[in-house]
């Protein structure tokens, strides 16, 4: 079942563009997932390392 998940991606990142008028869209991978950076990176996010605003 490859191949599903960059678009799928593509189109979750749309709908919360269209729904939610996103102009920033952030998440958290764990470090050490490199099959989801892989991805994540394909379809345009970039690695910030912010991670303000989350509970401490």
């Amino acid at each position: 079942m490859n191949g599903y998940g960059i678009p799928a991606i593509r189109l979750v990142i749309e709908e919360m563009k269209e729904m939610y008028a996103c102009d920033e869209i952030c998440l958290l991978v764990i470090k050490e997932n490199e099959p989801a950076i892989r991805v994540y990176t394909k379809v345009g996010f970039e690695p910030t390392g912010d991670l303000s605003g989350l509970p401490s």
